[in-house]
């Protein structure tokens, strides 16, 4: 059960450091996901500025559970 929650812990943490680093990038993806089957094409899209900031908050709170799962697995 410890290993798999050390698994666990360190994938979300990985995660959400990434989310945290590239916020633009993957809030971009995501507006051109929504941009799919609309008329804009998918390359003019870009996401605004509330959408990366939320992505970065989120990414934070995905590494901080991962961590916290991370040290509840070592000590726990």
């Amino acid at each position: 059960m410890v290993a798999v929650a050390g698994v666990v812990g360190s994938v979300l943490l990985g995660l959400g450091l990434l989310g945290v680093r590239h916020a633009y990038g993957v809030a971009r993806f995501e507006e051109r996901l929504d941009a799919v089957g609309s008329a804009r094409r998918t390359g003019s899209v870009e996401p605004a500025e509330w959408n990366v900031a939320l992505t970065r908050v989120l990414g934070g709170c995905l590494a901080a559970v991962g961590a916290a799962i991370l040290l509840f697995a070592a000590f726990g």
